[in-house]
């Protein structure tokens, strides 16, 4: 009795602390809005209970499969269920939201912001960048799977950069707060700037879609597409974001952030993974073909003794 009433609350405090956070999160963002734009940012209320809401949704519903998780394994009987679809359109949704106010943010108000006020730029960046803590809130109340499992292994190998690449996309932004860097962009700069950092928000919606069709771990997924993802987070991501503030450095002559040897330290280490990959592949081919070889000959002295 002790264990199930464990196993009933073991979400909870996660989900918790997450829709706090989230109310807390879209709070001071729409303060910033209504702010600079008056009562016609109110609007924006009507998007974040939409996104209050869906999160609930993915909670119930993941309680839900969880008590019936529990009672299949009691019974032995299998559960044809998917699982925690509603994961991944939270997330989408939330990204999409948080998306389009830091953009209008960024785009029409940082350089207004006075870092000696509270509601100054560093509250507007922390807020923003509790993306990443939501993120792991959520994706923590998805699954059960005991720490140091294959089954955790792989869930941490397709989520382990997430919260660093939220991060890593808040802080390319801090140039956009300082006026005088902006002017010395060539045109679209500051454009390309906030693609980038959205972006990081919306990719985290990819390894929770392969996460949710493997029933988070449950179910194994092709080396292949974990290569892929790989790929995609160093090329895609990181190596466009060190551009960016390569850029940056020799265009403005703006102080570069840390993160950029995070980008470069990724994209090194996925690229060495990679070629690692080809090369055990290519030694495979090679013992199987020698093996072959040997077989072969070993078959042709057998045929001339008979």
């Amino acid at each position: 009795m002790p264990k199930y009433c464990c196993d009933c609350v073991h979400h909870m405090p996660l989900r918790f602390i997450c829709i706090v956070i989230l109310l807390l999160q879209d709070a001071i963002i729409d303060f910033y809005l209504i702010s600079y734009f008056g009562v016609y940012c109110l609007g924006w209320l009507a998007s974040d209970i939409a996104v209050v809401i869906i999160f609930i949704a993915t909670f119930v519903k993941s309680h839900i499969y969880f008590k019936k998780e529990r009672a299949r394994k009691l019974i032995n009987y299998p559960l044809h269920e998917s699982h925690l679809p509603l994961s991944v359109i939270s997330w989408a949704l939330f990204a999409v939201v948080l998306s389009s106010k830091y953009a209008v943010l960024l785009k029409n108000v940082a350089t207004e912001l006075n870092e000696l006020d509270f509601f100054g730029p560093n509250t507007l960046k922390t807020t923003t960048a509790l993306a990443g803590v939501v993120f792991v809130l959520l994706l923590s109340s998805q699954h059960d799977a005991k720490s140091g499992s294959n089954r955790r292994r792989y869930i941490d190998e397709l989520t382990w950069t997430v919260v660093f690449d939220i991060l890593d996309g808040v802080d390319s932004t801090e140039i956009l707060f300082v006026k005088e860097g902006r002017d010395l962009f060539f045109s679209g700069m500051d454009y390309i700037i906030i693609t980038f950092c959205c972006l990081n928000f919306l990719v985290p919606t990819i390894p929770l879609i392969t996460l949710s069709r493997t029933k988070f771990g449950e179910e194994k997924v092709s080396h292949r597409l974990i290569l892929i993802h790989k790929l995609f987070l160093a090329y895609l991501v990181n190596l466009p974001l060190l551009i960016t503030r390569m850029i940056i450095w020799h265009g403005s002559s703006r102080v570069v952030s840390i993160f950029s040897l995070k980008n470069i330290i990724i994209i090194s280490m996925i690229s060495y993974d990679v070629y690692e990959h080809f090369q055990d592949k290519e030694d495979t081919s090679v013992s199987n073909l020698d093996c072959g070889d040997v077989v072969s000959v070993t078959n042709g002295v057998s045929g001339d003794k008979y």
